[in-house]
């Protein structure tokens, strides 16, 4: 959950789950974005942020996203920090008003991230397109909360 310092407003809240530490893979989101802060970069900032920790300080090999196949905006910006689309789950979620829906699957290797994609995603910040700095994430560990800085 990131926050404002001028407002103390929360402005977002993303996460790690599903960490398979056998198989050095996670998954990245959900993530909600307040309607002030959507197409700030800030999303852009905080995936950075999280998946430097995950493949540079866990040492992962892959980090996956999944998204509604009907949320072509989540899916847009998933796509834009440069995740490649392996394909569709169908009926995967029963949906809270009835049926079910079908979940596409995204993700970053360990290679693509060292070969490019974290370069990529740093690039906007230096275009000014990101105009947030986050330096800290906190990750639970062990009982308490590990700290890294980016």
């Amino acid at each position: 959950m990131y926050s404002t310092k001028k407002t103390n407003a929360y402005t977002s809240s993303t996460r790690f789950y599903d960490i398979q530490q056998n198989y050095l893979t996670t998954q990245l989101g959900p993530a909600w974005y307040a309607n002030d802060f959507q197409r700030t970069g800030l999303n852009r900032h905080c995936k950075l942020l999280l998946l430097t920790f995950a493949f540079e300080k866990w040492g992962l090999e892959r980090v996956e996203f999944r998204a509604h196949t009907k949320n072509a905006r989540s899916i847009a910006a998933i796509k834009a920090i440069g995740c490649t689309e392996e394909g569709i789950l169908r009926n995967h979620i029963p949906l809270a008003g009835g049926g079910r829906k079908d979940s596409i699957v995204l993700s970053i290797l360990k290679t693509e991230w060292e070969n490019g994609v974290k370069r990529f995603i740093s690039s906007f910040r230096s275009k000014g397109i990101i105009g947030f700095q986050i330096s800290r994430l906190f990750v639970p560990s062990n009982g308490g909360a590990e700290e890294f800085s980016y």
